[in-house]
């Protein structure tokens, strides 16, 4: 290469970014790669390939640490960039959009951000949403992005779903939200961050549930839980994933005692994550290996 970069930021994907590393590092370019592989849970080969490969690795979640140093990857925490969004709208504005006031209960439905997990959870919470309207709440239909198709959509309808403008945010529904239904993922931890009463799902197909149950490293798969070691918010896990069971959770977190359990799980979770400013102490990370 005729002009070779002295270091190289490469952000998350795994699966390209970590041949890529290899290519840079081979010519002499330090790497800084940003969010860490979720090695904790699967995949711990991995760690052996960033220790070779990378300058530093720049991790979003705290207790990342101590397992990347035991194997020997320089890694350095930097907080999670969820504490940079943009604050939710106001929950009254949220509710006007949705035409509901402040006496109505909303419950905040995320059944995924992937086409694949909405199929298989989609079906369960819709279940579940037909039984929360029927008792007089408000359930709020929010897949990820494109992760829907027009049935299931439809479907929601028909189960008494309102669901969430398009010009509004999943961080405005959760802020606006009294519980959520919150498949695994990131979101589990804007529900946190938004202090809403959650209960996290989460379904595969049989085979690659039963591999993962030989593969998988941790004991929670919620990652408020993951933070917090401990249990913040109930896990409805494959078979648990049902509609009456997600109901039943739903109505549970209603209940005053859950709802302040939830609650002071959720500010030392957020304590944890560390402060805003993530993009920064990254960008701090690469100037350092520029002088």
């Amino acid at each position: 290469m005729e002009h070779r970069p002295r270091v190289a930021l490469l952000v998350d994907a795994p699966d390209f970014n970590l041949p890529l590393a290899r290519a840079l590092a081979a010519q002499g370019t330090r790497v800084v790669f940003y969010v860490g592989p979720q090695v904790w849970a699967w995949r711990a080969g991995r760690l052996g390939l960033l220790a070779k490969r990378t300058d530093v690795v720049a991790l979003v979640l705290p207790f990342e640490l101590p397992l990347y140093e035991r194997a020997g990857v320089k890694a350095s925490f930097v907080g999670h960039p969820l504490l940079d969004e943009p604050a939710a709208a106001p929950s009254a504005a949220t509710r006007a959009s949705l035409g509901m006031g402040a006496d109505d209960t909303i419950v905040a439905l995320l059944p995924g951000s992937r086409r694949a997990e909405v199929k298989l959870l989609g079906g369960p919470v819709i279940a579940a949403a037909r039984e929360l309207a029927k008792r007089g709440l408000h359930p709020v239909f929010s897949p990820g992005p494109g992760a829907a198709d027009k049935g299931m959509f439809e479907a929601a309808h028909d189960a008494g779903c309102g669901v969430l403008p398009g010009r509004l945010a999943t961080r405005d529904l959760l802020a606006a939200a009294d519980v959520a239904l919150v498949a695994s993922g990131t979101a589990t931890l804007e529900a946190a961050l938004a202090g809403v009463p959650t209960a996290v799902a989460y379904r595969m197909d049989p085979v690659s549930w039963a591999a993962a149950r030989l593969l998988v490293r941790t004991s929670f798969v919620a990652l408020p839980n993951l933070v917090a070691g401990r249990r913040v918010v109930p896990e409805l896990l494959q078979g648990e994933a049902t509609g009456p069971s997600l109901a039943k959770a739903a109505l549970g977190l209603l209940n005053p005692w859950e709802r302040k359990r939830q609650q002071e799980g959720f500010a030392k979770v957020r304590g944890l994550l560390g402060g805003p400013g993530a993009a920064s102490r990254v960008w701090r990370l690469v100037e350092e290996r520029l002088t």
